[in-house]
């Protein structure tokens, strides 16, 4: 009787070029490509012959990417069945923490996941500074006035008071609100400008993150004025867990691209 063997097809153009070892990625991220490759090749492959072919592909492909001899030889976790997903899923729903993802910073970010773990939140790593990030801008640049959802910082004309505030709408529109010297509606900055007769440096406003959804963008706003300490803001902002004051007491400083209104 015929029968069905099935193997890996790779094309013609392909490269094995993975995830390289040395690349600034969280080591689970590169742990993770060791097990799915072969994952697959037990799985997949149906023949013990060429499951054994498979499998020495696959690790020379992943030596030639920097992987170490104990990162192939030391057992991975195991990939989780149908039914732990949905014991996952239905915990989460019976109110356990949802995991959050971080930006990845070698060294920080493990210390942060130790940390989040004490308190039984599950932590995930995303890379942020990537080379599609740096060099790929497929969109013309927005005018810093017309940019909604950012973290951003006024300067004093006449003196070296600073201020920072978040907005989700334009920033030309809150910075108008701003130059208000008079009225109920006047804001901090305005208040100042009025007891002193000062004015706006328009020109030195900088943006100093962009973030839609508001309770982050608040922790960002909170955390700058922390690390800024602006004159004119009259308080702190959000109210920040300690393990933010402790790691910027640390040294640990923000890494947010600044915007200001010359990079338009």
């Amino acid at each position: 009787m015929g029968g069905v063997k099935v193997t890996v097809y790779r094309k013609p153009t392909h490269t094995d070029q993975y995830l390289g070892f040395e690349s600034h990625h969280p080591l689970e991220h590169k742990r993770s490509v060791v097990r799915t490759l072969l994952h697959r090749a037990k799985t997949v492959v149906t023949t013990p012959e060429d499951q054994h072919s498979e499998q020495s592909h696959v690790k020379k492909a992943l030596k030639a990417n920097g992987y170490p001899p104990w990162a192939l030889t030391i057992p991975n976790k195991p990939l989780p069945t149908p039914n732990q997903e949905n014991l996952n899923k239905n915990l989460l729903e019976d109110g356990r923490r949802r995991a959050i993802g971080i930006p990845y910073v070698k060294g920080l970010s493990e210390h942060l996941q130790r940390v989040f773990k004490k308190h039984r939140t599950q932590v995930y790593h995303k890379p942020w500074n990537t080379l599609k990030a740096q060099l790929v801008h497929p969109k013309d640049p927005v005018d810093i006035a017309r940019k909604c959802g950012v973290v951003y910082q006024l300067n004093c004309n006449d003196c070296d008071a600073t201020y920072v505030g978040e907005t989700i709408r334009s920033f030309g529109t809150r910075l108008k609100e701003h130059k208000k010297t008079s009225g109920r509606a006047m804001t901090a900055v305005g208040d100042h400008c009025s007891v002193y007769c000062h004015s706006i440096d328009v020109e030195a406003s900088k943006i100093l993150a962009s973030e839609d959804y508001e309770t982050s963008r608040k922790v960002m706003e909170a955390l700058y004025i922390k690390e800024l300490r602006p004159r004119m803001n009259r308080d702190g902002g959000y109210e920040l867990p300690r393990i933010y004051g402790e790691l910027l007491s640390r040294g640990h400083a923000l890494r947010g691209h600044v915007m200001t209104t010359s990079d338009q």
